[in-house]
């Protein structure tokens, strides 16, 4: 039971009454508690729930994979169990920097355990060159997975008229 212990199949429970006729030693039988192991994610600067969308990571228990390449981790855990997050890695467009809080391995102490995994998200600069033209224009910040609007063109060019932007100067890039 779960307040007891068994003694060779016999059951000796807290608080019973029982009737012997020699002396007899009881042992208390302990059974651990479990305490919850959460992994979450830091993601671009704001908590949240899981790494869905940045990246992956394993659980070990006790040296056993419990859980490989998930985006999210909480389990019951056994007191005094040794835990350790590992193979943590990126999706396209992301960087994992290391642990926000907590620690990626360990022995799950007698309280909750979070771990926060830190991923950014790839920022990008979009430089605007004259290719021959005239003027300057500012260059902008784009994040990853997301679209944006080119800047509109202040370049000139003395007998050309402006046909667009490509990633190329000879015009057979992107665009």
């Amino acid at each position: 039971g779960a307040n007891g212990f068994c003694i060779n199949g016999s059951g000796y429970w807290s608080n019973d009454t029982y009737q012997k006729s020699s002396d007899l030693t009881v042992y208390a039988h302990w059974t651990p508690n479990k305490y919850t192991l959460d992994v979450n994610g830091f993601l671009d600067g704001e908590d949240s729930g899981g790494v869905s969308g940045y990246g992956t990571f394993d659980v070990r228990i006790n040296g056993n994979l419990v859980a490989n390449d998930v985006t999210d981790f909480c389990q019951d855990i056994n007191y005094n169990s040794t835990y350790s997050i590992e193979d943590i890695k990126s999706t396209a467009g992301h960087i994992y920097n290391g642990v926000h809080s907590g620690r990626l391995n360990g022995s799950i102490p007698n309280y909750r355990t979070n771990v926060s995994l830190n991923f950014t998200t790839n920022k990008y600069i979009v430089s605007y060159n004259s290719n021959g033209g005239t003027e300057s224009m500012p260059s902008q910040k784009v994040t990853y997975g997301t679209s944006f609007i080119t800047n509109k063109n202040k370049f000139s060019r003395v007998g050309y008229r402006f046909a667009g932007y490509n990633e190329k100067a000879d015009g057979t890039g992107a665009w």
